[in-house]
């Protein structure tokens, strides 16, 4: 059974987040994660490196770049919509609207792992881009993720077109996109590969299971500078990789590593997006897990 530290803090910002409060868990491991109201994104994650200093591990407004492959039919929830709780084990932020009914959840436990749970409910189908994607740097904003060691537990990926929506499958092995083994970013950003030329970098969905169904870990990746290592496990069938390292990003370089629904979204734009109906409800988890590799 996880253990949750009981208490949690909230305040009220105006800045990058933009305005509404911000909540704040702890754990045992001198952990402090930071949810903002405003668009139900996480904000901040501080954790020590293997010297015990403290850093934020996530890049602030990661959450408003804008992604490729954005049609028309795509639903954004409006980030002032959101309203949040805690009960000091969790964060639970909700956003009502006549089409749409989401409840997304933060915990965060001792072992150093945040589980972020999405409950979607819709009157028709819809196309929804969900949001909160963290963009990722373990150094702490101290240098570029070029040095991190990516692993992704996938055989193949989707193809994009030049307008970034996916159309098709295709084999890693031999390619810049076969992490199936540790490698570093920095080196596969160069390679002569014309879809690493299309993202300019990494924006593609890895398939990680042949279906959507039970939790388990998809991916790793170590930072060597400082010691940490981010785990990340989902109930998804796809994992979305994107890099920002030639992205010209104000805030430096970083990456995300976030759930996707392939195959549903072949041909029809954001593959971090998902299709709901209103047969079922939607449901995901996602586990990101912070620790020390010594």
């Amino acid at each position: 059974m996880m253990m949750f530290l009981t208490t949690a803090n909230h305040s009220r910002a105006s800045g990058p987040s933009g305005p509404g409060r911000l909540f704040t868990l702890h754990n045992d491991r001198d952990m402090a994660v930071t949810i903002s109201e405003h668009g139900a994104a996480l904000m901040a994650w501080w954790a020590p490196d293997r010297y015990g200093r403290l850093a934020d591990v996530v890049m602030a407004g990661a959450d408003s770049l804008a992604e490729p492959g954005h049609p028309g039919s795509l639903r954004r929830l409006a980030p002032a919509g959101w309203q949040g709780t805690m009960d000091g084990r969790c964060v639970t932020l909700r956003h009502a609207s006549e089409e749409l009914a989401v409840e997304l959840s933060y915990r965060l436990d001792d072992e150093g792992r945040l589980s972020i749970e999405h409950h979607v409910g819709a009157r028709e189908e819809s196309t929804v881009d969900l949001g909160a994607h963290p963009r990722f740097n373990l150094t702490g904003g101290r240098g570029d993720v070029a040095d991190h060691m990516l692993q992704i537990e996938a055989d193949h990926y989707l193809k994009i077109d030049r307008g970034g929506i996916p159309m098709d499958v295709a084999p890693v092995e031999g390619t810049a996109f076969d992490f199936r083994k540790p490698a570093a970013i920095g080196p596969r950003l160069v390679w002569p590969d014309v879809q690493i030329g299309l993202a300019g970098g990494f924006g593609h969905c890895f398939q990680v299971g042949a279906e959507r169904g039970q939790l388990r870990v998809v991916a790793r990746v170590y930072d060597p500078r400082s010691g940490r290592r981010l785990q990340v496990a989902t109930t998804e069938a796809g994992l979305g990789f994107c890099t920002d390292t030639q992205g010209g990003s104000p805030d430096g370089a970083g990456l995300r590593l976030q759930p996707c629904s392939h195959p549903e979204h072949l041909g029809v734009g954001l593959a971090a997006a998902v299709i709901v109906s209103p047969r079922n409800v939607f449901r995901r988890t996602t586990v990101y897990q912070l620790t020390l590799q010594l």
